[in-house]
């Protein structure tokens, strides 16, 4: 996973030459990631839902001092682009059941057969991929 969401993220830097940012963007971040981390706190006793909601609280707020506003935006549009090869390959890990979910640590609401804190899982995991990148960049 981390090869292929710098990859992308990377390809689109590479083929959008228009500087293009929103300084929504920023407060829209720092705001979520904010909502949840306060939400975090309902959830307890379910580890998964838990833990990615705290560690996203965390993470998301972060983002927007870490990435320029550009690299932001390229990182936004590299979460949406890739979200398709992640619902068809968590769809189809989660279908078949190669990973099982004990529905006790989680909130039990699933897209498809994903449950709705991998997406989040996932951007966390993006947002660290990219975050880290571009730290090691400079």
């Amino acid at each position: 996973m981390p090869y292929s969401c710098i990859f992308i993220y990377e390809a689109l830097n590479y083929y959008i030459k228009k500087e293009f940012h929103s300084p929504i963007l920023s407060i829209g971040f720092t705001l979520t990631g904010l909502l949840f981390f306060a939400l975090s706190f309902f959830y307890w006793g379910q580890a998964y839902t838990w833990s990615v909601l705290f560690l996203s609280g965390f993470v998301l707020p972060l983002l927007p001092r870490v990435l320029s506003p550009r690299q932001l935006s390229l990182f936004s549009l590299a979460s949406l682009i890739s979200l398709l090869p992640m619902f068809i390959v968590n769809g189809l890990l989660t279908a078949l059941p190669v990973v099982i979910y004990n529905d006790s640590h989680n909130l039990g609401l699933r897209i498809g057969s994903i449950p709705v804190e991998d997406f989040l899982y996932f951007l966390l995991l993006y947002a660290l991929n990219i975050g880290i990148y571009e730290r090691l960049r400079k």
